[in-house]
């Protein structure tokens, strides 16, 4: 009895040990981060750069304080490593090769993807003016040659400094409309194709260290994330990058257990290099991954210098390469660094101000975030710490955990695409702990498995219950009715006629459908000059008044500047 009593206190020494070391881990990564940011931002601030920059007196009071923080965390770390019993030290069970066990419940779970990301693709969701601007410069490629927005009639600007997804899902998309034609459902499928490839990739990942069927749950648990849905049917960059990132962890992880690791850790460079040309936002994963190395030195040391230099060597040469083209046959001014950081300085600033609105975006979705952020992290960081040493799986726990403290402290919750890497990440683990719910039926004895069973239940219930109004919507609702008939009128009742509009997201609409020259105006500009001018009745009714002749096409209404004038 008092042996049993002692292993308990052992378990919960450790268990507690461990947290007190994950959670100085992630003051590590956190604070180190906050404070660089705040330094850099100092720095051109008193290099006499105007970046239209914050106050500087508090932003020099919040570097120092965080640097503080981080320095403390670095002790902290030390401090409790050297109390901390022995850890496990247990590299991942190496599963055998894909067999048949495998094959079903992946399966199962392409087919569940396949079906959601690529029923009824030209009807939901609504395009928005950045997807917009993705395809334009995709349909561009393939079908002018040039990597660049705009169309024939009205000249391209290449390399368009607004574009936010790299050539490393924009070729691709482009590929597909070469050979499909229509730019709006081929690029809708070419991302539908790598959402299934990420699935794919987070079911390989997590079938290293679990069972095949708590892989499958979680990489279907990942689609249940608020957002993916989405961004598995639109092009934005998120899923390709974090299937980009998957892969390099994957390649990565192997390199560990390498005698000769050098050309895995390049593959994975090269792969980590993608993942950042596709969302530069990713760059953020530079903390989170000094965190994993910190961590790893102070106790296994398996991460030699071979792992960390080359991968950051080689995906930093694959970035400047990118960056390089851009700044020299694209738009000049805004691409240099002082314009990038006068563009998203407020993404470097940390703040309470947004807190009213990113904790109020999470309170509506608290569904998804304690199920993935809460649950799924922690668990993550549990198997990473705990159960088996993974450096692959404590970088995904902790990048989960600090992107979500960068969405809530440093953006105004208005790109919830932002967090999507933080669900999914979850997701991805929490349904691990789903499976294990099912597989205590098989190995706990008597009404302790039914526990595990009613939580596992509950848990695809309230993930399913939270996510059906997307999967309602995607099957009973088309939100592209109003851009069909508005590119209809215009074929039939306008041909050859000069277009303008006032809503920028027309435009575009224009552009990408149909590329008809089309001015963009403003109210203080002269409409007579124009043959039709397109409004958006929703967010412009104020520009009609009740005795201006107008077509109504859904949302949209057509004036006939000539027509208003007599």
């Amino acid at each position: 009895m008092q042996a049993n009593a002692r292993d308990v206190s052992h378990v919960f020494h450790r268990f507690r040990l461990t947290y007190a070391v994950f959670f100085a881990l992630l003051i590590f990564v956190c604070a180190g981060f906050t404070a660089s940011a705040s330094w850099v931002l100092l720095l051109f601030q008193s290099g006499g750069e105007n970046i239209g920059g914050p106050n500087t007196q508090r932003l020099l009071i919040k570097a120092i304080f965080f640097s503080a923080l981080f320095v403390s965390s670095v002790a902290t770390l030390l401090l409790l490593r050297r109390r901390m019993p022995t850890l496990p030290s247990l590299r991942p069970a190496r599963k055998a090769a894909w067999n048949q066990q495998m094959l079903l419940p992946i399966s199962i779970v392409i087919a569940l993807v396949t079906l959601s990301s690529t029923l009824r693709l030209p009807m939901y969701p609504h395009i928005e003016p950045d997807e917009t601007h993705h395809l334009i410069v995709a349909r561009n490629v393939a079908m002018h040659g040039v990597y660049g927005s705009g169309m024939p009639a009205t000249g391209f600007r290449p390399f368009d400094d607004y574009d936010s997804v790299g050539p490393t899902v924009l070729l691709p998309v482009a590929a597909s409309i070469l050979c499909l034609g229509n730019p709006f459902h081929a690029g809708r499928l070419a991302m539908a194709v790598f959402y299934l490839a990420l699935t794919f990739i987070a079911f390989s990942f997590l079938a290293q260290t679990v069972s095949a069927n708590a892989a499958a749950l979680g990489a279907a648990f990942m689609l249940f994330a608020p957002g993916s849905l989405y961004l598995a049917r639109t092009l934005y960059g998120e899923a390709p990058a974090l299937m980009y990132l998957l892969a390099a962890m994957i390649v990565w992880g192997r390199a560990l257990d390498s005698a000769k690791p050098l050309l895995l850790c390049s593959i994975a460079g090269l792969l980590f290099g993608c993942a950042l040309v596709t969302k530069y936002v990713l760059v953020l994963a530079a903390w989170p991954g000094l965190g994993m190395w910190y961590y790893d030195f102070l106790t296994h040391r398996r991460i030699r210098m071979v792992h960390a230099l080359t991968p950051a060597g080689v995906a930093l040469c694959v970035l400047a390469s990118w960056v390089t083209i851009t700044s020299v046959f694209g738009p000049q001014g805004s691409e240099t660094a002082e314009g990038h950081l006068a563009m998203y300085q407020h993404n470097l600033l940390f703040g309470l101000d947004p807190l009213s609105d990113t904790l109020a975006w999470l309170a509506e979705h608290w569904i998804a975030a304690v199920l993935f952020l809460c649950l799924g992290l922690i668990s993550a960081s549990i198997m990473a710490m705990l159960t088996t040493y993974n450096p692959a799986w404590l970088f995904l726990a902790l990048f989960g955990l600090f992107n979500t403290y960068w969405w809530v402290f440093f953006t105004t919750a208005n790109h919830p695409r932002y967090l999507w890497y933080s669900f999914a990440i979850g997701a991805l683990f929490a349904g691990t702990i789903c499976a294990n719910g099912f597989r205590m039926l098989k190995v706990v004895p008597g009404n302790g498995r039914w526990i595990g069973l009613a939580l596992s239940l509950l848990m695809i219930t309230l993930a399913a219950w939270n996510s059906f109004p997307r999967f309602r919507a995607m099957l009973t609702t088309d939100k592209m009715r109003d851009e069909r008939k508005l590119l209809y009128t215009l074929a039939h009742d306008y041909p050859g006629k000069k277009l303008a509009t006032t809503f920028y997201p027309a435009e575009r609409i224009v552009n990408l459908f149909a590329e008809l020259s089309i001015s963009r105006v403003t109210v203080k500009d002269d409409w007579t000059v124009f043959d039709v001018v397109i409004l958006d009745q929703t967010s412009q009714s104020g520009l009609i008044t009740p005795d201006t002749p107008i077509k109504s096409v859904g949302r949209y209404a057509i004036i006939e500047p000539a027509k208003e004038q007599r």
